[in-house]
C-alpha cells in the first residue's frame, strides 16, 4: 500500500473553504486502508466457507476488491498531483473525495459498517464568518484592481467596453459590404465637421465653419455617390451654397469604417470590382450590372439599429456636470446643504459638448480643441471628444476669431424612419402640405402613402405608424426559434427569386411550361421562363399554391407558409445570419402533395379542375359528315366512299409533336370544322354533290375532297 510521508507533498497555502493538501493526502491514505481491510474481510469469508456453493461470496469479494483498487488509485494520483505545481488546488480534494467514496462502497459490499463516511467531515470544512468576509474582500479587491487596469487602458467602464467590442464585430461584417475606399471616409469626415459645401459646381471643405469661400477641394464623384446612397444630406443656404451634412446612417457607417479600416479597398477600381461581383447575379444585362456596381450600397437596417456608440468616463463626467447645472437652472432656488454650481463670468455652454467655454459679449468664441481632429473636437461641432474640460479663461489668440460671424442655426425637422421620405405638395393656401413616400413597400420605387398633412410633424408621426405596422417586424432581430426555422429552409438565390416573382409579378403555367410574366420592375413586358423542377419543388413543399384561372392557365401564388419563409429569409439576409445557398435545396414534400405536380403539358388535372373547351375533341370529327344523313341511291351511279374514317383531332401538344417530325397529319382531320354546319346547308350540299356525281361531271374522289 502507499504511505504518505511528510516530504511527498508541497506546503501549499490552503484555499478558503477547502482543506489543506496535507489533510487531503492523509484522508486519501486512510480511505485506502479501510477499503483494503474490507476487501481482505470478504476474501477471508470465502476461505472460511464450508458450503459447496460460494458463488455469492466470490461475487462480494470481487466487488470489494474492485473498490479497493480504485481507492488505491485515487491515493496514488493525489501523491502524484501534489508534487506537480501545474495542477489546480482542487485536484487533491477531488482525489481524496474519490478515495472516500470507493472505501464506503467497499465496506458496504463486504457487509461491514461504513466507517469511512466519517472521513467526509474532514474534507467538508465549513467556513467561519470571518473567513467568509476575508474571502469576499479578496474577491472584490481582485475585481476592482482588474477593472481599474482596464479603465486606465480604454477609458470606459465594463458596459461600454462590451459595447465597443460588439461594435468591432459588427464593423468586421458591415464595412467590406460598403465598397468604400479611404477617400469616401475622408469625405464623410469633412461632412461631420459641418464644413463640407458645394458652390459653383465645386465641392470643398471650408477652413472655418460658416465661411463658405475657398478651402480644400474634395472629390466631387465620391461626394455625389455618398449623397445618392443616403450617407449625406444637403441643406440649401440663402446665398446658393449647398451645405452637406452626414445623415444618421452616414455617421454610423463612418464609425464602423474607423473601427475596421482593413475592410476598405485600396483603390476605386478594386472597390468597383468588389461591388460588381456582389451584384452581378441580380441582373442579366451588362449595362444593368455596371450601373448597379457604380452605385454605393446603403448600410443594412440591422447594422444601423445594432450600432451603439460607447460613452467614455470623461464624457459621463461632463454629462453629469451639465445635467447638474441644468437641473439647478430649471428648478431655481437653493437647497439647504447643497452648494450652488459656480460659473465663471465671460463663459458660455458649448452646444456640442456641454462644457463652459470662453465667450465674448455673450457669443461663444471658437475655442481651440484639446484633442486631435480625428478624435472629434467639441469646439467644431463634432461628437463629444475624449478630452479634459478646457479652461474658461479668455486667451489672446482667440480674440480675432470672435469677429467671425456665426452661421445661422438650421432648425432640425422631424426625423423619418429609414427608407421613408417627405413629399412637398403644391398648395395655394398660406401653409405647406406634405405627403409621405415609402421606398420599402414596393421594390424599385417609392410608393406614396394615403393622406395629406399640413403639419410636418403629423406627417412624420404617420410615417412612424406605417413603419411600426408594416416594416418594423422585418427589422427586428431574429430569435433562436426563427434562426432555427431559417436553417430548415436553405433556399438558393434562384428559389428565392421564384418566391419573389410569385408575390410581386405573375407566375403562371402554360402548355409550354412555367413563365414569370412582367417580372422586371423598370421594363415592360419582360417574361422569363422558370425551371419546371424548381417550381414543382416549391409547390410540393407547401411554399406555393395554385390558383385555377381556367381556359388553359394556372397562376401560382405564395402560400401563408411561403410568405412567412420569405420574410424570415429576407430578415436573415439583412442581419447577416444566413444567405442564399449555392445549389437548389431538396425540400421535403408535404404528405398530401407527395404524389407529384399534375403538369398541364402532360394533360394532368387537379381534383376540381376541368379540361378547357379548346382542348376537347368534338365528337363530330370522329365520323364522316356524309354518313350522318345518307343520300338516296341513284339508278345511274353507285356511290362508294373509299376514304377511311377521320381520326380525332389531336390536342395542341400532340399536334405540335407531329408537326416537328412525327407521322403526317391528315388534311381531313386538320381542316375538319370545330362546329357542325346548320342542318339545311349541309343537306343542300349533299344533294348538289349527289347530282354532280350522278351526271358524271365530277369523279367521286374529287367530290369527296371538295366536300
Amino acid at each position: 500500500m502507499i504511505e504518505a510521508g511528510a516530504g511527498t507533498a508541497q506546503d501549499l497555502a490552503p484555499t478558503w473553504g477547502e482543506p489543506p493538501p496535507q489533510t487531503c493526502l492523509r484522508v486519501a491514505h486512510e480511505a485506502t486502508e479501510l477499503a483494503t481491510a474490507a476487501a481482505d474481510h470478504a476474501m477471508d469469508a470465502v476461505c472460511r466457507s464450508r458450503s459447496g456453493n460460494t458463488a455469492r461470496l466470490e461475487e462480494v469479494m470481487h466487488a470489494a476488491h474492485r473498490e479497493a483498487v480504485e481507492a488505491d488509485g485515487c491515493a496514488a494520483r493525489a501523491v502524484e498531483w501534489a508534487a506537480d505545481p501545474s495542477m489546480p488546488d482542487r485536484a487533491l480534494l477531488y482525489c481524496a473525495s474519490g478515495a472516500v467514496d470507493h472505501a464506503i462502497r467497499a465496506q458496504v459490499a463486504a457487509g461491514l459498517e461504513a466507517t469511512a463516511a466519517a472521513l467526509r467531515t474532514e474534507l467538508e470544512r465549513k467556513l467561519t464568518p470571518k473567513e467568509h468576509a476575508e474571502r469576499e474582500s479578496a474577491r472584490r479587491r481582485e475585481e476592482a484592481e482588474q477593472e481599474a487596469a482596464e479603465r486606465a487602458v480604454t477609458g470606459m467602464d465594463a458596459d461600454n467596453r462590451h459595447l465597443a467590442q460588439m461594435n468591432a464585430y459588427l464593423a468586421e461584417s458591415a464595412v467590406p459590404g460598403l465598397g468604400w475606399t479611404a477617400g469616401h471616409v475622408r469625405v464623410l469626415e469633412a461632412a461631420v465637421t459641418g464644413r463640407l459645401y458645394q458652390r459653383d459646381g465645386q465641392t470643398r471643405q471650408a477652413a472655418v465653419r460658416g465661411a463658405w469661400r475657398g478651402g480644400r477641394k474634395v472629390s466631387r464623384e465620391r461626394t455625389r455617390d455618398l449623397h445618392a446612397a443616403g450617407f449625406l444630406a444637403a441643406v440649401d443656404m440663402a446665398d446658393g451654397t449647398r451645405v452637406l451634412a452626414a445623415t444618421p446612417m452616414g455617421s454610423v457607417a463612418l464609425e464602423l469604417a474607423r473601427l475596421h479600416p482593413t475592410g476598405l479597398y485600396e483603390s476605386d477600381k478594386a472597390a468597383y470590382e468588389a461591388r460588381y461581383a456582389r451584384v452581378a447575379k441580380r441582373h442579366k444585362r451588362m449595362d444593368d450590372k455596371k450601373e448597379a456596381a457604380r452605385r454605393l450600397p446603403a448600410l443594412t437596417y440591422g447594422a444601423v439599429n445594432r450600432y451603439r456608440r460607447p460613452v467614455t468616463l470623461v464624457e459621463q463626467e461632463a454629462r453629469a456636470m451639465r445635467e447638474a447645472t441644468e437641473v439647478w437652472e430649471d428648478e431655481g432656488g437653493s437647497c439647504p446643504g447643497v452648494p450652488a454650481p459656480t460659473t465663471e463670468e465671460g463663459t458660455a455652454r458649448c452646444p456640442c459638448c456641454g462644457l463652459r467655454q470662453a465667450a465674448v459679449s455673450g457669443v461663444l468664441a471658437f475655442h481651440q480643441p484639446s484633442c486631435a481632429s480625428a478624435d472629434g473636437c467639441p469646439g467644431e461641432g463634432l461628437r463629444p471628444g475624449f478630452e479634459t474640460p478646457c479652461s474658461a479663461g479668455p486667451r489672446a489668440e482667440e480674440a480675432p476669431a470672435a469677429s467671425v460671424p456665426a452661421a445661422a442655426p438650421v432648425q432640425a425637422g422631424p426625423e423619418l424612419p429609414l427608407g421613408m421620405y417627405f413629399l412637398p405638395l403644391p398648395s395655394t393656401r398660406y401653409r405647406d402640405w406634405w405627403a409621405i413616400q415609402c421606398g420599402r413597400c414596393q421594390g424599385g420605387g417609392r410608393t406614396e402613402l394615403p393622406g395629406e398633412w399640413h403639419d410636418k410633424h403629423d406627417a412624420a408621426r404617420a410615417a412612424h405608424d406605417h413603419y411600426d405596422e408594416v416594416h418594423r417586424p422585418a427589422d427586428e432581430m431574429l430569435t433562436e426559434q426563427e434562426i432555427g426555422e431559417v436553417e430548415r429552409w436553405p433556399l438558393s438565390a434562384a428559389q428565392r427569386t421564384v418566391l419573389h416573382w410569385a408575390e410581386h409579378a405573375e407566375l403562371a403555367e402554360f402548355d409550354d411550361g412555367f413563365w414569370a410574366l412582367d417580372c422586371v420592375p423598370d421594363r415592360w413586358d419582360v417574361n422569363k421562363k422558370v425551371a419546371r423542377g424548381r417550381v414543382t419543388g416549391l409547390w410540393a413543399a407547401g411554399l406555393l399554391d395554385v390558383y385555377l384561372n381556367g381556359n388553359g392557365r394556372r397562376n401560382l401564388v405564395k402560400s401563408p407558409t411561403g410568405r412567412r419563409v420569405a420574410r424570415l429569409l429576407l430578415r436573415a439576409e439583412r442581419q447577416g445570419v444566413a444567405g442564399p445557398a449555392v445549389k437548389d435545396a431538396k425540400l421535403t414534400p408535404l404528405l398530401k402533395r407527395s404524389g407529384g405536380y399534375p403538369l398541364q403539358s402532360e394533360g394532368g388535372l387537379f381534383k376540381d379542375e376541368q379540361q378547357p373547351v379548346a382542348l376537347a375533341a368534338p365528337a363530330e370529327l370522329t365520323a364522316d359528315p356524309a354518313a350522318a344523313e345518307p343520300t338516296p341511291p341513284s339508278e345511274n351511279a353507285v356511290h362508294v366512299d373509299h376514304r377511311p374514317a377521320a381520326k380525332p383531332k389531336p390536342t395542341p401538344a400532340s399536334a405540335r409533336a407531329l408537326a416537328r417530325g412525327g407521322a403526317p397529319i391528315r388534311k381531313e382531320a386538320v381542316q375538319a370544322p370545330l362546329w357542325p354546319e346548320p342542318k339545311d346547308a349541309r343537306s343542300e350540299a349533299q344533294r348538289l354533290t349527289a347530282d354532280l356525281r350522278a351526271a358524271g361531271l365530277v369523279p367521286a374522289d374529287r367530290c369527296a375532297d371538295a366536300r
